[in-house]
């Protein structure tokens, strides 16, 4: 599987967004990621772990496009410059 990832991180280094490529599908992901600003106490930093032994990620919500879907959402955040 050809994959290509670029990862957008938020100013608060709260939150991340990645957009990868799979061309052997020619489909987008797009990843919400939430990594937490703040201090977890020692219950939330277990949940975390077993979500990344579960998911192997820490990936909140993610979604599949298409090519051209992939494009207007390109086309729109040009617009919004």
């Amino acid at each position: 599987m050809d994959k290509k990832a670029i990862i957008f991180k938020c100013d608060c280094y709260g939150h991340a967004i990645e957009i990868t490529k799979d061309d052997e599908i020619n489909e987008y992901y797009l990843q919400h990621w939430y990594m937490g600003h703040h201090k977890k106490g020692f219950w939330d930093r277990i949940k975390d772990a077993w979500k990344i032994i579960k998911n192997n990620s820490l990936i909140a919500e993610e979604i599949l496009i298409n090519s051209n879907e992939y494009d207007e959402f390109i086309e729109y955040v040009r617009k919004c410059k």
